[in-house]
């Protein structure tokens, strides 16, 4: 099987960040060279700036990255089975189109490096022993505190933004910024192990 396995300009990169056994809050999406998070709690809209921070119904954005991938072939592409699942739980089968890339870059490190293969194989251990240069520790476990943080700041502020306290729009950039780096990271990761292709 070729290392190349998957296309750069044919992939969907998701990460979906939120709170254990309960559908996702956001997701961020890399796709043709930009990224953008999408919004699917109503009570978190107060952070949308209709740029590259978007408000979507979950099921809605669901069905349109099937959608694409059906018509434009495309694939999407998520670290370990989480994001495959979430599709699953909304009864929409994605297999087809889905690529596990936490499997890929262990069959990957088993064959090219096994000594300096992560232990947990996480993301984040999986970015740092590749040499991530942009790599940045944003607290373990901290996002979905973050979360509820901003989230109950935004519904006593009727979702202004502008109302919220610096230390609370400060944990929406560190959401932001964890969020982007899960998916630049992992496309970088895939790059850096040539099993992504640009072809």
């Amino acid at each position: 099987m070729s290392q190349c396995m998957i296309n750069r300009g044919n992939s969907i990169i998701l990460d979906f960040e939120g709170f254990i056994d309960k559908p996702p809050t956001l997701c961020g999406v890399w796709f043709k060279e930009v990224f953008k998070i999408f919004v699917f709690d109503s009570e978190l809209k107060g952070v949308c700036n209709d740029s590259d921070i978007l408000y979507s119904d979950l099921t809605e954005f669901l069905k349109q990255k099937l959608e694409d991938c059906q018509k434009h072939n495309l694939k999407i592409i998520g670290y370990t089975q989480r994001e495959l699942n979430v599709f699953i739980d909304s009864g929409i089968d994605m297999s087809l189109f889905y690529v596990d890339a936490k499997r890929l870059l262990k069959s990957w490190f088993i064959k090219n490096d096994p000594i300096n293969r992560p232990r947990p194989f996480a993301l984040d251990s999986v970015l740092t022993k590749l040499g991530y240069p942009d790599y940045q520790f944003w607290g373990k476990q901290k996002t979905t505190k973050r979360i509820k943080d901003v989230r109950d700041q935004l519904i006593n502020r009727s979702q202004n933004y502008s109302l919220l306290t610096s230390t609370t729009k400060g944990k929406w950039t560190k959401i932001y910024k964890y969020n982007k780096q899960d998916v630049i990271g992992l496309l970088w990761a895939l790059e850096i192990t040539n099993l992504i292709t640009t072809e």
